[in-house]
């Protein structure tokens, strides 16, 4: 896979985060993010007015940002969702290494209006990887 488009959000008003539960494998809205001496402490909503709050870290909870783009059925599109391009390639959404925003790759080259246009989320990192150009479930997950 190569790099194909780098999307800036320093230009977005309003920042979004999902958080990854790592204990029950799932996607929750962040309410509250609190960063101090600890780090960073985030607020998430488990359903049924309850909520979860805990330090970002590699045990507990991964945060994940918007990127200010909807796949082609309006879903709101994170870092770490996978899509799959009008051609049926798989591309992952990374944050960018080398700055603000996001990457994202593929074996083609899109410009930003394709990507609210033609792509889908098929699935994400932690439940999904892609194997040979195609979608399978992590083993994790099997």
């Amino acid at each position: 896979m190569r790099k194909i488009a780098t999307y800036d959000t320093r230009e977005m008003k309003t920042l979004e985060f999902r958080v990854w539960d790592k204990e029950k494998k799932e996607h929750y809205p962040v309410i509250e993010l609190d960063w101090d001496e600890d780090g960073l402490s985030v607020l998430w909503e488990i359903g049924n007015g309850l909520s979860t709050m805990a330090l970002v870290d590699d045990d507990i909870a991964e945060l994940e940002q918007y990127t200010g783009f909807k796949d082609e059925e309006c879903r709101k599109i994170f870092e770490g969702d996978i899509l799959v391009g009008p051609d049926g390639s798989l591309t992952e959404v990374i944050s960018n290494p080398q700055g603000h925003g996001f990457v994202i790759y593929d074996d083609k080259v899109i410009g930003k209006e394709w990507l609210s246009r033609y792509f889908l989320i098929v699935g994400n990192i932690h439940k999904n990887t892609i194997l040979n150009g195609e979608l399978a479930p992590r083993e994790s997950e099997k």
